[in-house]
């Protein structure tokens, strides 16, 4: 590091360095798909060096679909509909659509800031926004199932209005848990835990995970804290940033695999997941878009630590999947720089 600024929790660990690119939210927007058919975000630069992670806004079940997404060049399409069937099934969700844009090898600048602090490090890359918040970690811990079904209680309730992003690393001991289904448990403003479910019946979930929000939180007494022009705390160095480390979003169709009730068609990408990553579990709440029911659509992931791929699974009864998935994220994490 020739210049710039670090900065390290209580425990001696680098949180923060400006000179090593982590990820900036350049869009973040609530769309209404009931009213809705489209909406088309515009980016700067390459889009190919962003991704969009669409959230759903209520703890409740949904059995609806996930929004289409595709990566445009300088722009990010999100549809209610799949775009090679615009009058079959769709999805009728409210979703907030977040834009990250994560270290690329080459780009510009992103958009500056016109409010407090800003810092930009050597490749010309926004590392801290004052008016833009970051992800904060608030808790974690490990899970185990007992079932193919595994319910987490957050040690303290998160007091958000937005639901948490969750992470999750499965076990390595067997890694080839096909994970869908996932339920923030709670309401607005009291989101007590997560629920997530495997389709195998030869391994139990199991693993770690942790739950981050964008409202930094922390107890420090000393460091460095950032409020936006609302007064609203957008950056605090006692609370462990979520640094987001690649996006895996395009996908390769393999094939397809006989199952007991249907066929489960499978996609791919190589990645080879650190040590220390975890994957977002948000983005696999709601089935992918199909010709038939939600219900008999669902869509689950799974890693694969021994051949360093990453894939995601839909079951379609008859046949009836969309090979095309668009760009469906699967975001990996991690909680400490170094």
């Amino acid at each position: 590091m020739i210049g710039g600024l670090r900065t390290w929790d209580a425990a001696g660990r680098l949180q923060l360095d400006t000179s090593t690119f982590t990820y900036q939210i350049v869009a973040n927007v609530v769309v209404n798909f009931a009213t809705t058919e489209l909406v088309n975000i515009p980016i700067s630069g390459n889009a190919s060096n962003h991704c969009a992670v669409v959230l759903a806004l209520t703890g409740a079940a949904d059995n609806s679909f996930m929004p289409h997404i595709v990566v445009q060049t300088n722009n990010v399409r999100v549809t209610r509909y799949h775009p090679a069937a615009p009058t079959a099934n769709d999805t009728r969700n409210t979703v907030r659509i977040l834009v990250m844009k994560f270290r690329p090898s080459g780009g510009t600048a992103g958009p500056p800031g016109s409010y407090g602090f800003m810092a930009i490090n050597d490749s010309g890359y926004v590392q801290i926004d004052a008016e833009t918040p970051r992800l904060s970690m608030l808790s974690s811990g490990t899970y185990q199932g007992t079932s193919m079904t595994v319910t987490v209680s957050f040690p303290m309730a998160i007091d958000t209005t937005e639901p948490p992003c969750v992470f999750i690393r499965p076990s390595t001991s067997s890694s080839t848990e096909l994970y869908y289904d996932m339920l923030i448990l709670g309401s607005a403003g009291n989101w007590t835990g997560f629920r997530i479910s495997t389709r195998n019946v030869s391994y139990l979930p199991s693993g770690k995970w942790f739950a981050a929000v964008f409202a930094p939180t922390a107890a420090a007494t000393y460091g460095l804290r950032l409020w936006d022009g609302g007064a609203k705390r957008v950056y605090d160095s006692g609370a462990a940033p979520v640094v987001v480390t690649n996006v895996v979003q395009s996908w390769t169709y393999i094939g397809m695999v006989s199952g007991t009730l249907a066929g489960n068609y499978y996609w791919r990408a190589p990645y080879d997941v650190a040590e220390d990553e975890y994957v977002m579990i948000n983005p696999f709440t709601l089935p992918a878009l199909s010709s038939t029911s939600p219900l008999a659509s669902p869509t689950s992931i799974s890693i694969n630590y021994a051949q360093n791929y990453v894939e995601i699974y839909q079951q379609g009864p008859g046949g009836s999947v969309f090979l095309d998935k668009g760009n469906v994220p699967a975001v990996f994490a991690r909680l400490f720089i170094a």
